[in-house]
């Protein structure tokens, strides 16, 4: 799954007269950068003040690697399916656990990681 910015969606709608008949103009590259608190940083965070659908949508991946092929632009902003609750319930992280790390023999250095908050303790200790 991905994340799309609705500012680019929106034009593509109008542009493809999706909900109605428009004259939208062809919609510059995708622009997801606007979703993301550092844009140039190695982990994707995701601003906290975003909602679905007023700020971005989620697609599919198929969605996805069409729209680049035809639109260019990015970044790509993944996300994974997680199961969650007593009921497993299905839902997109889109704010997964992130971390920054630094070893005790190594204090210059920070090491920052995503996890999804469904892992668990055991699995963080062998890949740390």
């Amino acid at each position: 799954w991905y994340l799309l910015s609705a500012t680019w969606w929106k034009r593509w709608k109008d542009y493809v007269s999706y909900d109605y008949s428009s004259e939208g103009e062809k919609p510059d590259p995708i622009d997801n950068k606007v979703l993301l608190e550092d844009p140039d940083a190695e982990v994707h965070l995701v601003r906290r003040s975003l909602m679905e659908r007023f700020d971005y949508i989620i697609i599919t991946k198929k969605e996805w690697k069409t729209w680049m092929k035809w639109y260019g632009g990015g970044p790509a902003i993944a996300r994974k399916v997680i199961k969650y609750g007593w009921y497993n319930h299905l839902s997109v992280e889109v704010r997964p656990l992130n971390l920054q790390i630094v070893r005790s023999s190594d204090l210059e250095t920070i090491h920052h990681v995503s996890y999804s908050k469904t892992t668990k303790v055991g699995t963080l200790q062998k890949e740390i």
